[in-house]
């Protein structure tokens, strides 16, 4: 009798082997994601309801911290009733509040509406998490994750053409096609996820003290991986940033920047899940610590070089270093995450990257206004900093 083989299977393999659930939240995730037009028209919306330049800034801070906020909420409800509940509650609150928005009367209601689509935006980034964790194997949860990015992706370009058509003769019918996305989104997750297994993880009991068979890294270890993500996710929103500044100042035009936008976007869906089939053979802290390393030199490279024929090429360099560790950071904090904390942890990871996007144009522009060139040698020291302390945590963890 032959014995079985040990090889891991191709990444089209796992795609087109993903269980039930996987297949059923990529779809509805994806169909939300189609229909996702707030983050795109959130400022333009909020103009036309009237609130001024100096209102906008504390509008689009509530915005951000109730996301974050979702983020946290959502990881705890997915532990406590498990992820198709979790999920389902995350889309049929952002359903109400976008109807709440379409039809909100005043300000008051304006500013509580979005809010709440924040809040309910990001809820259920965790629960979706932790499913493609649980239904997944050790071996295969890169390339599962790879394939959610790249349905979340694909989504995320298809929208925004949608929604420019839509927004041009009402936000209303925009919020409206949006909320009811996030409906059959809600719906599909109820009806297909329907005795899936995808009830609460038990929890692990917990260990006494001084206990020698429980190791010192498990909340230690992911906390400290997610705040080092924190940082990542800081110096990546420079490409968002501080990048355009920077190009705008050395003379080039605003569509330069938007070809390279264009270009990370297509590189990430024709690249990210061929990529993962070799991120996933490795030890998480590889990839993390390459994939970090590429795309800070890349932006570093970028920063500094300023024209077009050093920009490109380091704007693929970030691209790919894009490519190599996102996927794998959600892995990473799966493995190190005890039992029955899988949605915690991945809300905390959630709330840590929601958290660096938010600060991290903040903090780059203030840095950039006092020195340019600051910037970036600050974010290549930053960079060797964060890579030490990720190969730090796995020799713990180890």
């Amino acid at each position: 009798m032959t014995a079985p083989s040990t090889k891991p299977r191709s990444v089209l393999a796992v795609v087109m082997g993903a269980p039930a659930q996987v297949w059923i939240l990529i779809v509805g995730v994806f169909v939300n994601r189609v229909g996702s037009f707030f983050s795109t028209f959130a400022t333009l919306f909020l103009v036309d309801r009237g609130f001024t330049a100096a209102e906008l800034p504390l509008v689009l801070v509530a915005i951000g911290a109730a996301g974050m906020a979702g983020s946290l909420g959502g990881g705890w409800l997915a532990d406590r009733v498990g992820h198709r509940g979790s999920l389902v509650a995350s889309m049929t609150g952002s359903a109400a509040s976008l109807a709440l928005l379409a039809v909100a009367p005043d300000t008051a209601l304006v500013v509580v509406g979005v809010c709440l689509v924040g809040f309910f935006g990001q809820s259920y980034v965790p629960a979706a998490s932790a499913l493609l964790v649980r239904n997944s194997d050790p071996v295969d949860r890169v390339p599962i994750f790879a394939f959610f990015r790249l349905a979340l992706n694909v989504g995320a370009a298809l929208g925004p053409l949608i929604a420019g058509l839509v927004a041009t003769r009402s936000y209303t019918a925009l919020f409206l096609i949006d909320a009811a996305t996030c409906a059959l989104c809600g719906l599909v997750i109820l009806i297909g996820l329907r005795g899936r297994g995808t009830a609460a993880e038990p929890v692990a009991a917990e260990p006494e003290p001084g206990d020698p068979a429980v190791p010192v890294r498990g909340h230690r270890g992911v906390v400290l991986l997610c705040l080092l993500l924190f940082v990542v996710a800081s110096i990546y929103a420079q490409h968002m940033s501080t990048m355009p500044l920077q190009l705008s100042e050395a003379g080039s035009p605003a569509s330069f920047y938007g070809l390279l936008l264009a270009l990370n976007g297509f590189l990430v869906i024709i690249g990210e899940l061929p990529i993962s089939s070799v991120t996933r053979k490795l030890p998480w802290r590889v990839p993390v610590v390459a994939g970090v390393a590429l795309m800070s030199a890349g932006l570093v490279v970028a920063g500094l070089g300023k024209v077009a024929i050093l920009v490109v090429p380091a704007f693929i360099v970030f691209t790919i270093g894009e490519m190599v560790f996102a996927p794998v950071a959600n892995a990473a904090v799966a493995e190190l995450s005890p039992p029955g904390a899988t949605g915690r942890y991945q809300g905390m990871l959630a709330t840590c990257q929601s958290l660096g996007f938010t600060l991290g144009p903040a903090l780059g522009t203030a840095v950039y206004a006092l020195s340019p060139s600051g910037l970036w040698w600050g974010i290549a020291v930053v960079t060797v900093v964060v890579c030490a302390g990720i190969l730090m945590i796995w020799k713990v963890w180890k």
